[in-house]
């Protein structure tokens, strides 16, 4: 199967590659240029002024926080899938196994449990 080279690049097949090295080479060292050769900026001597100060870190975190040790709390079904929360124990407490942590109101299970 031939293959097909531009003009020119038949005996060259490098010299495209090696001319945009070349460019990429000039365009990242251009205004890099030191000529008094130490690399550093002569600064006055009134220019400069140290002072003792508080230093502080500061940063800004983002992500999710996900618990070690967890349990899930199932509610019992109840005929209106729709309740009123009496009381909930607090976000964050600690409760102890069988503890109370949240109440439900119960007007509504009284007036069916009367009715029947």
């Amino acid at each position: 199967m031939p293959r097909f080279l531009p003009p020119g690049a038949q005996g060259k097949p490098l010299a495209p590659a090696a001319a945009f090295l070349l460019v990429v080479a000039a365009a990242c060292s251009a205004g890099h240029a030191d000529p008094a050769g130490d690399g550093r900026e002569r600064a006055e001597a009134g220019d400069l002024r140290v002072h003792r100060g508080r230093f502080e870190d500061r940063f800004l975190l983002t992500g999710q926080l996900i618990a070690v040790n967890s349990d899930n709390l199932v509610v019992p079904r109840i005929p209106s899938w729709q309740t009123t929360v009496r009381w909930l124990e607090a976000e964050g407490a600690v409760v102890k196994a069988g503890a109370r942590v949240v109440e439900f109101d119960t007007a509504s299970f009284a007036a069916n449990l009367a009715a029947k």
